[in-house]
């Protein structure tokens, strides 16, 4: 439940989601907890997992923290309104946040959307005194940042208009923030002063469409991804290294000017060829290099930002594919040359020199980068884990759940074979669109509903017949169309036919159940009639 719901959930909000929400198979296994032996749920919840896990993959990992917007001092703000020397109230390096001082927490790792730049995660040290709970004792929410601190500039250029920070107490994330890394700041162009007519607001929300953020984040994370590599090879004091390291900058520049395109009203220039495009080598006819420019072109192409990161094939089908693709077809290379998959190869001791210039030239044209960049490790760490969803979902049960289901005391099968036939006449005239995801764009439940009830005219005998035809006789077959067009009618039927207590976990520091960090324990939610 809490992984299927969430973390923060109370007896209102349970009783919300049970009264608005059309997940029918979920809220009818919070109704009724034997409805976990249900194939059909069993399979939901096991695609969820997998779902949960390739999230993990591309970078959606959940860490302790929360979203606050940004404050100035305010107490230094009061001190010039009131002709003071201005000072601010926190000491130097220091902050306050109501919520984590009453955490007690001292230092939270702060970053601001995008992030591009490693200098955009700032440590944030917290105050907390006789004087900033006298000052501040009404200001519940949001980080107040050091008057005369550098911390605005670091946070992607906020600037106290509504900017929000992330904050987590995460202490690996503490731990790999850059301290004494410079920020990337720029100075904007000041738009030029107009009686501005309606043709001009026109005119600029016009300017304003498209964006290229998209593109300035894939080649920051492109060259994430390549640093490793050349720091390996190279060290980090190389041209090369300084050269990545620089553009990672210009994208974090370039995304600042994107955000602002429109308050600047100027186009911001895009990524630059040479950043992308592989130069080629002259050679001469038997193959020699006799290009006199070789290594300028061999130094930018050991540069480039053109391919993505391998956690990327998380992200983009077609990358997945495309790896997918040439991982097989190295294979079987691999097993015609050296007659062991690739695999063996990459963990065989004593290697020759063919073989070794052939994993070489795995790596140099692979579609993705394979590196010790942070998102690739994670994503190599999660995939190397045994996480055992099909025993771990398995159905050991043999109850019929089913039963559950349907109308009890009414007389139904008379109707089934015409409700059968009905069924099969439907599917076999929407097969295209059941096997898509958008199914719901074709099939309208009402019309769907309609076409039986011109059958029996009673919908809990239509249901009974088809709760008989998916679990009884088609057990294999998808039962997506029973839940989508019928879900509320089995779910009012297992309301119906249910008579033990709804339990569900909600957070308690004395509860039995531990779940990401926190206690639960089970509570009783009572349902109005």
């Amino acid at each position: 439940m809490l992984f299927l719901l969430g973390v923060n959930n109370d007896e209102n909000k349970i009783k919300k989601f049970l009264n608005s929400s059309d997940n029918y198979w979920l809220k009818s296994l919070i109704i009724n907890n034997n409805v976990k032996n249900d194939k059909y749920v069993r399979t939901k919840v096991r695609e969820l997992i997998k779902t949960k896990i390739e999230n993990g993959c591309k970078g959606d990992i959940y860490v302790d923290g929360n979203f606050q917007f940004i404050i100035s001092d305010p107490y230094g703000f009061m001190q010039h309104v009131c002709g003071h020397e201005v000072t601010g109230l926190l000491k130097e390096g220091m902050s306050y946040s109501n919520y984590w001082n009453e955490r007690n927490v001292k230092i939270v790792d702060g970053m601001r959307s995008p992030l591009t730049y490693r200098s955009e995660h700032v440590a944030l040290s917290f105050q907390k005194d006789k004087e900033t709970e006298k000052w501040y004792r009404y200001i519940k929410n949001g980080i107040i940042l050091n008057y005369y601190g550098h911390e605005c500039f670091n946070l992607a250029g906020s600037d106290n208009d509504g900017d929000e920070i992330a904050t987590t107490n995460n202490r690996t994330m503490i731990k790999c923030s850059y301290k004494d890394e410079l920020p990337v700041v720029y100075e904007a162009p000041k738009p030029k002063k107009i009686l501005f007519t309606k043709d001009d607001l026109y005119q600029s929300d016009v300017f304003s469409f498209g964006s290229i953020i998209g593109s300035l984040t894939n080649k920051g994370s492109n060259g994430y991804a390549l640093l490793p590599l050349i720091g390996d090879k190279y060290g980090e004091n190389d041209a090369r290294y300084k050269l990545v390291k620089s553009r990672l900058q210009q994208c974090c520049k370039a995304q600042s000017a994107q955000i602002d395109k429109a308050k600047i009203g100027k186009e911001v220039k895009g990524i630059p060829d040479v950043w992308i495009k592989r130069n080629k080598l002259k050679t001469n006819k038997s193959g020699k290099i006799i290009d006199k420019h070789r290594n300028r072109k061999e130094f930018y192409n050991e540069t480039l930002l053109d391919v993505y990161p391998y956690f990327f094939r998380y992200i983009y089908k077609d990358t997945k594919k495309k790896y997918k693709e040439y991982v097989e077809e190295y294979n079987k290379t691999c097993k015609h040359k050296f007659n062991i998959s690739f695999d063996e190869l990459l963990t065989k001791q004593r290697k020759t020199s063919d073989e070794q210039c052939f994993i070489d030239q795995f790596y140099k044209y692979c579609p993705v980068i394979i590196s010790d960049s942070s998102m690739n490790l994670v994503c190599k760490y999660i995939e190397g884990i045994d996480f055992g969803i099909a025993n771990n979902t398995k159905i050991n049960a043999t109850e019929e759940v089913f039963k559950d289901y349907k109308k009890k005391d009414i007389e139904y099968l008379d109707y089934y074979d015409k409700i059968s036939d009905k069924l099969k006449e439907i599917i076999a005239l929407n097969r295209i669109a059941l096997e898509t995801e958008h199914n719901s764009d074709v099939l309208k439940d009402k019309e769907v509903i309609n076409e039986f009830l011109l059958i029996c005219g009673q919908i809990d005998i239509v249901v009974n017949c088809l709760v008989d035809f998916y679990y009884i006789n088609n057990t294999k077959m998808n039962k997506d169309f029973l839940w989508k067009i019928f879900g509320k009618y089995i779910y009012k039927n297992i309301k119906n036919n249910t008579e033990s207590k709804i339990l569900f976990p909600v957070k308690d520091d004395n509860g039995d159940l531990t779940y990401l960090g926190y206690k639960y324990k089970l509570q009783e939610i009572k349902m109005n009639e």
